[in-house]
């Protein structure tokens, strides 16, 4: 029996359906939506228009189906429809849902409890309300009021969403390809796995397998049936066809958080609006192909997997496996040390080899030089073996205005080089400072005569505390009085092994290409 319903008018406030109430626009809404559809077919078509531009995150609960519900309802004249109860926030959602409920050939309902009433219109923009509740009797889940009939209904079942998407048989779409899915899934059969591992190893594919376990086929079967899961970040060109035409391999292309959809076919709904699949498992739902049953994959948590080439097959060679042993005195390795001109860029000069006959000009510059110069200046005198006197200058803030003598810079505490050359082997400073003595405490100078690069290396050792002020030395009465000749060790000279090459330009001439080809 028909009932008829009144349309809520502006600035209406009583109200007669249960749980039913106004927005602050005045549009009447429930705590709750429902949307009836007619078959299964048109369930699909309405969550497949809703999930083309939007998520049901909305709508669905973290564990999948504890705020959208799906059930399948029986009228009192045994005629059975589906009804889709959601939660109804705003009248924004609720005026996307009857949009989409409209195009896919359903009706929407709100309100709470088992009481609904048809949701607003054209007709009536403010929505609807009952002038006689229908009685509900004992066995009634759900009274609908619309404005062209009333009918309750009972629930017979209710429809797992997620049991719903992997029944589902996907379309066709050739778009859908191996070279376009990152990552590509990959189930294979135990007697193509092991080929397919070692070919993948071969082609350098980046790759990873696990084993997943999967229920028998058949009760006779009393051991779980295993299968290799592969999954593939990029796939090669030239594998393509491997993947797709070999018999006992099923290739599979993401579709949304956990869930992979064969390669050349795509789902009726737009999966990636769907979370209800579980982000630590994974569901692979294949075509159907002639010949074989459509099972779908479903794990609920992907097994521990592996890169291919950790199970490549390995030898071993014959023989003994040489052990290594460390050095002992009586191996040779260490080689001389050389003086090579540098290729690197300017290294601060911070200290100078000055000869002691060069002395009158060193005390006339030192009226040029800045304070903070003479103060932090410090010298000593030497005398080699061949008798000839030096004196050591060192100016930690730069020697670049002393143009007198061998100019040296630190490469590390106590470690002076000639500048515009390195020690050969370029070891590191530190090692060469320990192998030559030189420390904090103890200067080393290593230098060639100007201008012979096959002379001999030369390598003297101060102690630091033969050093004084500069500043003393100049002000001294007596000439060079303060620096008396100190101590030194001189390092023993090592030979080159071979001459340093060079580089000659020589004449291009007319046709410098002549003969080339």
């Amino acid at each position: 029996m028909a009932q008829a319903l009144e349309r809520i008018a502006l600035h209406q406030t009583r109200l007669r359906t249960p749980g039913l109430a106004l927005d602050p626009s005045g549009v009447a809404i429930g705590a709750k939506g429902l949307v009836l559809l007619p078959t299964l077919e048109r369930l699909v078509a309405f969550l497949a228009i809703y999930t083309r531009d939007r998520s049901l995150s909305d709508l669905v609960g973290h564990s999948g189906t504890e705020r959208l519900e799906i059930a399948v309802v029986k009228s009192k004249l045994g005629t059975r429809e589906i009804v889709v109860i959601l939660p109804a926030p705003s009248t924004t959602l609720l005026d996307v849902v009857a949009d989409v409920a409209r195009l896919s050939g359903g009706m929407t309902f709100t309100g709470g409890g088992r009481y609904y009433v048809q949701y607003r219109d054209r007709s009536a923009p403010f929505g609807y309300d009952v002038v006689e509740l229908l009685r509900a009797e004992d066995g009634v889940d759900f009274a609908l009021h619309h404005a062209s009939f009333t009918q309750a209904y009972a629930r017979e079942r209710n429809v797992d969403l997620a049991n719903l998407v992997t029944r589902l048989e996907p379309r066709r779409d050739p778009s859908v390809t191996a070279l376009s899915a990152k990552p590509l899934w990959l189930a294979v059969e135990s007697g193509v796995a092991s080929a397919l591992i070692g070919y993948f190893a071969r082609g350098a594919v980046d790759a990873d397998v696990g084993v997943l376990e999967l229920p028998p086929s058949s009760s006779f079967d009393d051991a779980p049936r295993k299968i290799s899961l592969f999954r593939v970040h990029e796939l090669p060109a030239r594998m393509v066809r491997l993947v797709s035409a070999t018999p006992g391999i099923r290739a599979f292309a993401p579709a949304g958080t956990g869930v992979a959809v064969e390669v050349g076919h795509r789902h009726a709904i737009h999966l990636t609006g769907l979370p209800i699949f579980p982000e630590a498992g994974l569901v692979l739902l294949p075509a159907a192909r002639d010949g074989e049953t459509r099972e779908p994959i479903v794990t609920a948590r992907l097994p521990e997997m592996a890169p291919v080439l950790s199970l490549v097959d390995v030898k071993l060679a014959s023989g003994d496996v040489p052990r290594a042993r460390p050095l002992d005195q009586g191996d040779h390795l260490a080689m001389p040390l050389q003086l090579a001109p540098s290729v690197s860029g300017t290294r601060q000069v911070s200290a100078a080899v000055i000869p002691l006959e060069r002395a009158p000009l060193l005390r006339r510059l030192a009226y040029a030089l800045p304070p903070s110069a003479l103060e932090a200046s410090s010298i000593a005198r030497v005398e080699t073996r061949e008798g000839h006197g030096l004196l050591i200058l060192r100016v930690p803030s730069g020697a670049f205005g002393i143009p007198l003598g061998s100019l040296f810079s630190e490469r590390t505490p106590g470690l002076y080089v000639q500048a515009g050359h390195d020690l050969v082997p370029a070891c590191p400073p530190s090692h060469l400072a320990s192998a030559l003595g030189a420390s904090a405490s103890r200067c080393v100078f290593v230098w060639r005569e100007a201008g012979d690069v096959a002379s001999s290396v030369q390598a003297i050792s101060i102690d630091v505390s033969a050093f004084v002020p500069l500043a003393s030395a100049l002000v001294s009465p007596e000439s060079w009085g303060a620096l008396m000749p100190v101590e030194i060790v001189e390092l023993a000279r090592t030979e080159l092994e071979e001459k340093l090459g060079g580089v000659e330009m020589g004449d291009l001439g007319l046709a410098p290409l002549r003969g080339a080809l």
